[in-house]
């Protein structure tokens, strides 16, 4: 595959992980960045955030980052944030990465982000 191809696969494989975290439940919204302090990433060998789901979907995620491109490398950031203008509401800003290999010129990474209402 070409870089250009490979930089479209990445945006794909990121944007298809940040539609997960946003159909998700709220419960399981911060769980998608839960595997460590620094978030979720697709080199965490065995996920276990306390959601069979969020572990099902970061699963088949680390897979498809692996396989389609190049040296492929995934990562979620999931900050939430209490606003403080309504009690219990809260909001989820999250952050979704794919770095891989862009030959000789190092590596691209693709970042997708957005805020999510409880």
């Amino acid at each position: 595959m070409n870089a250009g191809g490979e930089l479209t696969e990445a945006a794909v494989l990121a944007e298809h992980m940040l539609e997960k975290i946003k159909s998700a439940p709220w419960d399981d919204v911060e769980s998608y960045g839960s595997c460590s302090d620094d978030g979720c990433s697709t080199t965490v060998s065995r996920f276990r955030t306390g959601s069979t789901l969020v572990d099902a979907h970061l699963t088949e995620w680390k897979n498809a980052v692996q396989s389609r491109v190049r040296g492929g490398v995934g990562s979620v950031k999931v900050a939430i944030l209490s606003p403080g203008y309504a009690p219990g509401s809260r909001v989820a800003t999250v952050l979704v990465s794919v770095q891989f290999s862009h030959g000789i010129r190092g590596t691209k990474t693709v970042t997708v982000g957005t805020r999510i209402s409880e």
